[in-house]
């Protein structure tokens, strides 16, 4: 009788243990899910940030590239109009030959 009611204390006692175990389960699993959703909610506010940055970026760069190419081709032109006067002045100074009286 002594050893019938030890027998059931200890299966009583086990099977509390495992409800413990089964409860500790799930709120462990549920915490886990919890910041699980966290580490989500956390990454896509820094991915969205990152995408603004990067639509700002773009939006600047594109502001700039108007004025940069102006300011690009202003240069190109005057640069062009610096070598015409260059080669024309140095191709009205050809040296002529003395003799022929022609341009060598």
């Amino acid at each position: 009788n002594e050893r019938l009611n030890q027998h059931q204390k200890h299966e009583n006692q086990m099977r509390d243990l495992q409800l413990q175990c089964d409860s500790n389960i799930r709120e462990l699993q549920q915490l886990q899910n919890e910041k699980c959703h966290l580490l989500i909610e956390h990454e896509t506010q820094k991915l969205k940030e990152l995408d603004e940055e990067h639509s700002q970026e773009i939006k600047d760069w594109r502001e700039k590239l108007r004025p940069r190419k102006k300011a690009l081709e202003e240069e190109f032109t005057r640069k062009l109009q610096e070598q015409e006067v260059f080669f024309k002045m140095s191709g009205e100074s050809e040296c002529l030959n003395p003799t022929t009286q022609s341009r060598v």
